[in-house]
């Protein structure tokens, strides 16, 4: 499986049309009030699916790094008690299960290593293979780490503990960095519905006022500016609080 990459379901391509079909419907009429304004933000699904992929593909990563950081840790423990990095491997694929359901990412991945340790297949070619598929910094880092630790003769055992502590320390610097901007996440999510809540109590109150946004050459080229730059607004408040560390 390669983490970089992300194919939807028939049901998950129902559900983006379905959520792209209700969103074009409320901001066609709610900025142009007229059916060819449903029509005209239509074909913007296409940009909608590549930033809702992204998106997944992120979410996708982020869960696998954690998860391997907690394979890491039974690793470890197996490591301590005198096993081999391979047998540690082959527990872990076992221990593993009391962690986490058996659909998780890391499950299948270590159930796959198992069996290429059957194949007589080496670990360290097997944690490679992971870090190019994971598309995730830590696992490609301690992929690297093994394969110069395992073909060297290093001591794996202080290898792994010292990754581990690592891993453990910017993944808790990751956490501290996701509650700092998660109050701005908020306040960016506030926004989003501000503007459209705002253009609707204003069409709603005072009509009058807004008929002159939706006739004309002028009053609807207003209204595409003003949605241009909210959707500027929210890809900048998108990149804003997407910190990465």
């Amino acid at each position: 499986m390669n983490y970089s990459e992300y194919k939807r379901t028939k049901k998950q391509w129902r559900e983006l049309v379905l959520i792209w079909s209700a969103f074009c419907v409320v901001f066609g009429l709610l900025f142009y009030k007229h059916v060819l304004g449903i029509i005209f933000m239509f074909p913007f699904i296409y940009f909608f699916e590549k930033y809702d992929r992204k998106k997944q593909i992120t979410k996708r990563k982020v869960l696998l790094g954690e998860q391997f950081l907690e394979a890491l840790h039974v690793m470890s423990a197996s490591l301590d008690a005198g096993n081999s990095l391979e047998a540690a491997v082959k527990n872990c694929a076992s221990g593993l299960s009391t962690l986490f359901p058996p659909d998780a990412f890391i499950i299948k991945e270590f159930d796959a290593m198992k069996r290429g340790l059957a194949c007589n297949m080496n670990v360290e070619d097997l944690f490679m293979d992971l870090g190019k598929r994971s598309g995730v910094a830590e696992i490609n880092e301690f992929a690297e780490v093994c394969m110069v630790s395992k073909r060297s003769g290093g001591n794996i055992v202080k290898v792994m503990a010292h990754t581990v502590k690592v891993m453990d320390a910017r993944k808790s610097m990751e956490r501290e960095v996701r509650a700092i901007t998660s109050e701005k996440r908020i306040e960016g999510h506030i926004m989003d519905i501000l503007l459209p809540g705002l253009l609707l109590y204003i069409d709603v109150t005072m009509p009058d006022m807004m008929s002159y946004m939706y006739t004309g050459i002028i009053g609807r080229g207003m209204m595409t500016i003003i949605l241009v730059l909210y959707f500027m607004c929210f890809l900048m408040m998108e990149k804003i609080t997407n910190v990465k560390v």
